[in-house]
């Protein structure tokens, strides 16, 4: 995927990797993962995550698991959806 600009690129690609052996479900420890990044301010309001299929293929789940994970995130507040673009941007 193309983006027009520097700053429309998502800042991080999170460098996670799901751990199957967990009793957490996997969209769960993402969750976790993201709330604790912007705890800590690795991540900041309007930075950007990468898109559903981007961050499935890197972290090797399905693209359901990071839709469930997003949408916990944005129900909590974390996140917004950009509808125009295929990024989420932090809050």
């Amino acid at each position: 995927m193309r983006y027009r600009m520097k700053q429309d690129r998502p800042k991080d690609e999170l460098n996670w990797i799901p751990n199957y052996m967990a009793r957490v479900p996997l969209h769960m420890q993402l969750v976790k993962v993201v709330t604790g990044r912007i705890n800590t301010r690795q991540l900041q309001p309007g930075d950007l995550l990468p898109p559903v299929p981007d961050l499935s293929i890197a972290s090797r789940i399905s693209p359901e698991i990071v839709r469930e994970a997003y949408a916990e995130l944005r129900r909590l507040g974390f996140i917004q959806l950009v509808h125009d673009k295929d990024y989420v941007r932090i809050c």
